[in-house]
């Protein structure tokens, strides 16, 4: 945030905070479109290192305290980071779909506000929202892939 900043304020670009969001997220989209190919695995290569260090160290750490054999170590740090990584994944999950379903309510009221209607037309077929949201989750995964 500090960073798409001050290459604004080099520019004489003053913004407020919730415009100050929106341009940092700007240049970080703009930053992995021109430079994903590169970014994304070295990027990658980062969360796997601090993963690997972080789990040494607890691996370390429950044979020490615990007295544990090196195996056993082993099988709780795993089983602990996947029931971490299962709960981090709901929850980023939940609140994408909240997100979707802000922007959903959002576009559904512009779109009302446009055509002045009951309900657009497009909205009514039931599923619309379902076809939606699994088009920007696939977009997500396919990104992420």
């Amino acid at each position: 945030m500090k960073i798409a900043n001050n290459m604004l304020t080099r520019f004489g670009v003053s913004l407020r905070a919730r415009n100050k969001r929106i341009a940092a997220m700007t240049i970080a989209a703009l930053s992995l479109w021109f430079f994903g190919d590169t970014l994304l695995p070295l990027i990658g290569h980062g969360l796997h290192l601090l993963i690997e260090v972080v789990e040494l160290a607890f691996e370390h750490l429950l044979e020490w305290v615990f007295g544990l054999s090196r195996r056993a170590a082993q099988a709780i740090t795993f089983w602990t980071g996947f029931i971490l990584i299962v709960y981090g994944s709901f929850r980023l999950l939940r609140r994408a779909y909240t997100e979707l379903q802000r922007a959903w309510h959002a576009v559904v009221m512009r779109v009302h506000h446009w055509t002045k209607e009951e309900r657009p037309i497009w909205a009514a077929h039931p599923y619309t929202r379902l076809t939606l949201t699994l088009g920007a989750i696939s977009a997500t995964v396919y990104l992420l892939a």
